[in-house]
């Protein structure tokens, strides 16, 4: 049979089709899990988040007084690491790995209450996996490490900032824990912010006057006769301005009898830089690694439904008991934060402001932003840029 020019024509179409749709698929350069052709949104998120990091200052420094390895838990039967925020589903998502890896029955999911208790990841968080020891290789531990993050599908998911605040402070600040441990340690966190407030308020730190006169009204309505309590602006005065490491000499002598010894220095740390309000980038890294898929709360159910396709993982995704009774609603605490001095607003939209950008929330960038002190916010002093993924 004569091989004739129309043929030739349609082979050399073919065959530029072809071409260009593989050259298109390089071009993306998403890094993507190979058995996806199309990427899906949490995909092209991540893609888009990395690109934006090169705009982004101290992209890749983290608190130092939290390691991130211990952040990431693994799922090694589906080669799937995440990332663990604060009030983004991450407890709802631990529930998920633990049915996977057969550590919890049914009825066991439904009364669970703290799936973050390490019994359940011993070996299965990137701290705790590539641990360096006395009778370890520290090569071979960042060998394996780096080769883990390489070959494991790399997940979290980020929501609103203030919004997740919110949830936040809704969460630990009001109503009352079922956990009489985490009431008394909530207690004492409550106590910390008033007695940290109060030693700023007198202090010759450049604050606004209008801020110094909130902060001293907040005092006198929550922080009277031995009774301490956090309202939403108290919180975030904390958050903005006071710095880790000011648990001083003072302070110890005030909680000694609660709270004696260095623990103190430790759980003030804990209250400051805490994972539930922290912003995003200094807790999981976005731009110190190149994760696959970036989910959001506003988005879980189908961001779930897509992840637990992908990985063939037929367990619905479960629901996380609440461990608080009587909390206040998001609507109340959003209403709260509305009756704040707007200055003070600003501050903590400019705070969230390299969240917002990354992960593509709007209404963070103030207009008003060259009114503000941003030195007060500048907290380079407490970052660790080393990247802690690739070393050990």
């Amino acid at each position: 049979m004569r091989f004739s020019w129309q043929r030739l024509l349609l082979v050399i179409v073919v065959v530029s089709v072809v071409v260009v749709w593989n050259n298109t698929r390089t071009s993306t350069n998403l890094d993507l899990d190979r058995r996806d052709v199309i990427p899906s949104k949490g995909e092209l998120r991540a893609a888009k988040v990395w690109e934006r990091c090169r705009n982004v200052k101290n992209s890749t420094c983290f608190y130092r007084y939290k390691n991130p390895l211990k952040r990431f838990f693994m799922l090694p039967e589906k080669l799937l690491m995440m990332c663990s925020l604060g009030k983004t589903a991450s407890s709802n998502w631990k529930v998920l790995f633990l049915q996977v890896m057969g550590n919890l029955s049914n009825d066991e999911v439904e009364e669970l209450v703290y799936p973050h208790s390490a019994k359940y990841w011993v070996n299965k968080t990137l701290s705790n996996r590539f641990k360096v020891g006395s009778d370890t290789d520290k090569t071979h531990v960042l060998t394996q490490r780096q080769k883990t993050i390489q070959e494991f599908y790399k997940i979290t998911f980020v929501r609103d900032p203030l919004s997740r605040l919110f949830s936040a402070y809704r969460d630990k600040y009001t109503g009352d824990n079922l956990n009489a441990w985490f009431q008394l340690y909530m207690g004492i966190r409550a106590k910390i912010i008033c007695f940290s407030l109060r030693r700023f308020a007198g202090s010759d730190v450049p604050l606004e006057e209008e801020l110094k006169e909130f902060i001293r009204l907040e005092l006198s309505r929550n922080c009277i006769n031995e009774s301490y309590k956090v309202s939403i602006g108290m919180l975030i005065l904390f958050i903005l301005f006071i710095p880790p490491d000011y648990a001083t000499t003072e302070f110890r002598a005030d909680f000694a009898i609660q709270y004696p010894g260095d623990k103190l220095a430790s759980e003030f740390q804990e209250t400051i830089i805490n994972t539930h309000y922290s912003t995003m980038l200094s807790m999981c890294g976005h731009c110190s690694m190149r994760y696959d898929y970036i989910g959001t709360v506003e988005t879980m159910s189908e961001d779930s439904a897509i992840l637990r396709e992908k990985f063939g993982i037929n367990y619905s995704f479960p629901r996380v008991a609440s461990t608080s009774k009587g909390a206040a609603t998001t609507s109340e605490v959003r209403r709260e934060y509305e009756k704040l001095p707007e200055l003070l607003k600003q501050y903590i939209r400019q705070y969230y402001a390299t969240d917002a950008y990354l992960f593509g929330y709007e209404g963070y960038d103030s207009h008003n932003v060259h009114n503000l002190n941003l030195a007060l916010l500048d907290k380079t002093s407490k970052l660790d840029c080393k990247n802690y993924f690739y070393m050990v």
